[in-house]
């Protein structure tokens, strides 16, 4: 089960309800709004286990237009003092013990941040 707080408004498309910050999203229950499986985007604050593994799995992302108070669990760049053109990013709250993921030199080649 994964559960998770939009901070932002959310589409799935024609057969998911449409989300509005605020509201709990959960893959789980006879009624869930948000498919098994589904790839969290920036704009959600993981709030289990599971939603917190996946949203570190998808890496770090800008939250977009946030309208709600600020997650919990997000992303925070810290310096790298071994490559100083480089940036790691870990997750605070629920995902404080995973593995940092580092937005590397040639990120702009590639279109981003990739781990």
């Amino acid at each position: 089960m994964a559960t998770y707080r939009a901070l932002q408004d959310i589409s799935l498309g024609a057969s998911w309800p449409y989300i509005t910050a605020g509201q709990i999203l959960t893959d789980a229950g006879p009624r869930p709004n948000i498919p098994k499986g589904w790839r969290p985007p920036g704009g959600v604050d993981p709030l289990d286990h599971e939603a917190v593994l996946a949203f570190h799995a998808m890496g770090p992302q800008l939250p977009g237009m946030v309208r709600v108070a600020r997650g919990v669990t997000r992303w925070e760049p810290r310096p790298n003092p071994t490559h100083p053109r480089a940036r790691e990013y870990v997750l605070t709250g629920l995902g404080a013990g995973l593995p940092f993921l580092q937005h590397g030199v040639n990120a702009a080649c590639f279109g981003g941040i990739h781990p």
